[in-house]
């Protein structure tokens, strides 16, 4: 089950994407089994040399009480030193933002993010890409 962050495709136009490691907390990790993600608003930055999710939104396990987390806390990304140097130059670099584009547990069990490296759209340009996608949704249907 991968959790799918919809709004992001449409906001940035996606130029390359990564996959990452998570470090979550005890019951972080139910909750995400459970869906209960929110991405509204939020991106991947760099703090000392390290890459951390920030504004993600794991809702608090239900059955969990003292050991919940915050569930806005900053997550810490896990990726190899050469990939961190190599992003790290092409944020700074650029401009480009990294978004979150999906959460998802691989074959091992553990919990993965689909970073997307991004350039934010203008309004003018998600319109038009609504109306072209709008266009090959019509011509689908024939």
């Amino acid at each position: 089950m991968a959790l799918e962050n919809r709004r992001a495709r449409h906001d940035y136009e996606i130029l390359e994407t990564y996959e990452a490691g998570i470090a979550l907390k005890g019951t972080e990790v139910k909750s995400l089994r459970a869906g209960k993600v929110d991405f509204t608003g939020s991106f991947a930055k760099f703090e000392d040399g390290e890459l951390y999710l920030e504004n993600l939104y794991i809702a608090p396990y239900e059955k969990g009480s003292y050991t919940n987390v915050d569930p806005r806390r900053k997550r810490k990304l896990l990726l190899h030193r050469h990939e961190l140097n190599k992003l790290r130059g092409k944020v700074e670099q650029k401009g480009l933002t990294l978004v979150p584009l999906k959460i998802y547990f691989n074959e091992r069990g553990y919990a993965k993010v689909l970073l997307g490296l991004a350039r934010g759209r203008r309004a003018y340009e998600k319109r038009r890409e609504d109306k072209k996608e709008a266009v090959r949704r019509a011509l689908e249907e024939w």
